[in-house]
């Protein structure tokens, strides 16, 4: 892929940390230069490669799939987000294991409520990011570009030290979502300004709020951060009203990521009705669901550390091809309700990612469900589906690491039980508000 850009100091420090960017630009941007019919046979060999290389080296897929060599692809079974809770040596391929060191390893806090450790081989990693580069640049943005970031931040100081350190290197603002009040949104745009970002990325709550802020104030932020280009919302499903008024008030193009931390990026566009897929770096299968409602199955191409096959990700999405290429026409994913505060302030429900992601880290996969619902200002309630029952020591520490993340006194109350409901896109939501204005 060539880009008119140059290269940036984010790109240069995933070669020195061995992830071979330039050398996955370079694939990634072969693989796109192929025509529509060699593009489809390429995609059917290289998915019934990945698989073979797994059936003959990783022990848990073949136990899994109860076959040596895959002669129909429908011989395959799909793989959930359950079958990985389980330790990550254990899922490794045999390559990968004798090299963990080498490998990028990260968890997924799972949006349908199952948390796992993934791992990916370096190359497949720098790919990632090859497909994300690819997917700025049409949207007029490069990896470095200066970015107003509303996310969250983890809490651990060295965990919060690299991403500040990312922060730097990115050259990225950041409003840690764990406060979305007002004053907050006042600093955050006097900061915007200030470092003439390019564009603003988020999850879609927290951009919604950032633009009924705007609304309010009577302010559109492109008049007054006149560096700003594009708005990337993620993470949570971008309604019609959503992208209306970001678009209002950013004005300037809003695009939709979907993708998954597990994967990558999935999916790009600024179109509610069109994302153009990633088949570049994934195999993307349509599966009848629940009620007979389309869910999507992705398969991961590239890595050769972790068994992503015939992965089902609990999203419904339909999928329609277009030249050859797989589109998305309608996606049901995450959304959250909005956490709100004995003080008066509120935060994205999305927050209970982070602290979803340090118990993952503390307790591994003990808790294989949790879901948090807030009922009352000061009060959360934990529905939890568990291996055993949490000690009270386990307990308080939890309630502690919830306000920790949050920064003010809440009650925390557990409840065990066997199952929790999922909403009807499938996705069991991390956070639910119960009260009402």
């Amino acid at each position: 892929m060539a880009t008119h850009f140059g290269v940036s100091l984010f790109e240069l420090l995933l070669e020195v940390r061995g992830f071979s960017f330039s050398s996955a630009v370079d694939e990634f941007a072969r693989i796109r230069s192929l025509s529509p019919d060699d593009f489809i046979g390429w995609q059917k060999d290289r998915s019934i490669m990945i698989a073979n290389y797994h059936l003959r080296n990783n022990e848990f897929y073949r136990s899994i799939a109860g076959i040596s060599e895959v002669r129909q692809w429908d011989d395959l079974p799909f793989l959930k987000k359950g079958d990985f809770q389980r330790p990550l040596t254990d899922l490794l391929s045999l390559p990968a294991r004798k090299r963990q060191h080498s490998l990028y390893v990260s968890s997924t806090s799972g949006s349908s409520g199952h948390p796992f450790f993934f791992a990916k081989d370096k190359f497949s990693h720098g790919l990632t990011w090859a497909s994300i580069a690819y997917w700025y640049e049409r949207a007029g943005l490069r990896l470095s570009s200066p970015q107003g970031r509303l996310y969250g931040v983890p809490k651990s100081f060295l965990d919060r030290s690299f991403e500040h350190l990312k922060d730097r290197v990115m050259d990225r603002i950041r409003l840690p979502v764990y406060d979305l009040s007002d004053g907050a949104f006042n600093k955050f745009l006097e900061s915007i300004q200030a470092r003439e970002i390019e564009f603003i990325y988020g999850y879609t709550s927290a951009i919604v709020l950032f633009a009924e802020f705007l609304k309010r104030k009577g302010i559109v932020c492109a008049e007054y951060v006149k560096s700003l280009r594009s708005v990337i919302v993620t993470s949570e499903t971008c309604g019609a009203y959503d992208k209306l008024i970001i678009e209002q008030q950013m004005g300037v193009p809003v695009f939709i990521e979907y993708g998954a931390s597990e994967l990558g990026l999935l999916a790009f566009g600024n179109s509610l009705e069109s994302l153009e897929c990633v088949d570049e770096l994934f195999l993307f299968e349509q599966l009848d669901g629940p009620d007979g409602l389309p869910e999507i199955v992705c398969t991961s191409l590239f890595n050769t550390a972790f068994p992503l096959i015939r992965y089902r990700l609990g999203d419904l999405v339909t999928l329609s091809k277009h030249k050859g290429r797989s589109v998305i026409t309608s996606l049901q994913g995450r959304t959250n309700d909005v956490i709100r505060f004995p003080s008066g302030k509120i935060a994205a429900g999305f927050s209970f990612y982070y602290i979803s992601r340090s118990l993952l880290e503390r307790y591994g996969v003990l808790m294989n469900e949790f879901r948090v619902r807030q009922t009352r200002l000061d009060h959360f309630v934990f529905d939890v589906v568990a291996k055993r029952h949490l000690s009270r020591s386990e307990e308080e520490i939890i309630a502690k690491t919830v306000c920790h993340y949050l920064g003010e006194e809440f009650s925390v109350e557990f409840r065990y039980v066997t199952e929790i409901p999922t909403t009807p896109s499938m996705k069991l939501r991390h956070f639910v508000s119960e009260i009402h204005d």
